[in-house]
């Protein structure tokens, strides 16, 4: 099966490089055509670093927006510009996990899959708040993407590793959750979205209430957005599927039941600046560095 991978990129200098080295190197039965790293309005040497590996590898393609339009433009470029059978996205600021690739695309021979997704797991410490809140979240994920996958219901994909097929989706509107709005736009079309555990890719988890806050209230807003322009309920947003799902993957410690309680508070802030923004037609299309999540590796 022949893919390529695509990749947004705003001032990541410090990940670009290790991305597409672990990409590049990554051990796979399929057949990588290219890799489209569209760079929009990067001022750092993200540039740079990228045309010193086109050099090396011709299946490197840079495209660069001079100006930051939103996350939807630079996707836009990577469904116009590819080619292959399937497109893999990921971030900048993640690394894929061995054979992650060679987990991800298998199921698309099922009958009628046109997404899959796969599985986040963040590399801070589980023994510090930040580790703990990061392993948290993304239980929480787990369990709701499992739980549409077993059922066929609508799975979210998650922006950093997904993969879909060519032709389903050819444009996405100005929007500020791009893998939300791909993942429905996929579904409604009577496809199905798969979840795959064993396709792992690493990030690093915000830690500063500032940069939680931050991008949760983005995640959230991206929601109340989608429910606007399509009716769509995102899952994660009822209270009634949300809190059992919390009482299982809890871990009922007393200072863990604090953390939990610290993340519950967080959500429901994000959550109130999102409605509010949506209120006042604040809705910011280009995406927000989040300092501390871009770089996973030591020089």
């Amino acid at each position: 099966m022949n893919f390529s991978v695509g990749i947004c990129a705003y001032n990541e200098e410090r990940n670009i490089g290790y991305l597409l080295e672990n990409i590049l190197t990554h051990k796979t039965k399929h057949y990588l055509d290219e890799v489209i790293i569209v760079s929009s309005g990067s001022i750092d040497k993200t540039n740079e670093i990228v045309n010193n590996w086109v050099q090396k590898n011709k299946r490197i393609r840079l495209i660069i927006e001079p100006e930051r339009k939103g996350k939807y433009s630079a996707v836009n470029l990577i469904l116009a510009n590819n080619q292959s059978e399937i497109l893999v996205m990921t971030d900048a600021d993640c690394l894929l996990r061995d054979k992650a690739i060679d987990y991800l695309l298998p199921d698309f021979d099922k009958p009628k899959v046109g997404a899959v997704c796969g599985k986040t797991i963040p590399l801070n410490q589980k023994d510090t708040f930040w580790g703990y809140i990061a392993d948290f979240r993304f239980r929480l994920f787990d369990h709701a993407a499992w739980e549409g996958t077993k059922k066929e219901n609508f799975c979210h994909l998650s922006g950093y590793l997904y993969a879909i097929k060519k032709g389903l989706v050819d444009k996405i509107p100005a929007i500020i959750q791009d893998d939300l709005y791909i993942g429905h736009t996929i579904f409604s079309q009577g496809y199905k979205i798969y979840y795959e555990p064993h396709a792992v890719v690493n990030i690093m988890h915000p830690t500063s209430f500032k940069y939680l806050i931050r991008q949760r209230r983005r995640i959230r807003l991206g929601h109340l957005e989608l429910q606007k322009l399509t009716g769509h309920h995102v899952s994660t947003t009822n209270p009634l599927l949300v809190i059992p799902a919390v009482l299982r993957h809890m871990d009922y410690t007393p200072l863990k039941i604090i953390y939990t309680l610290i993340v519950a508070f967080c959500e429901q802030y994000a959550v109130f600046l999102a409605k509010r923004d949506l209120k006042r037609g604040k809705i910011k299309l280009d995406w927000d560095y989040i300092e501390g999540s871009k770089k996973l590796k030591n020089d």
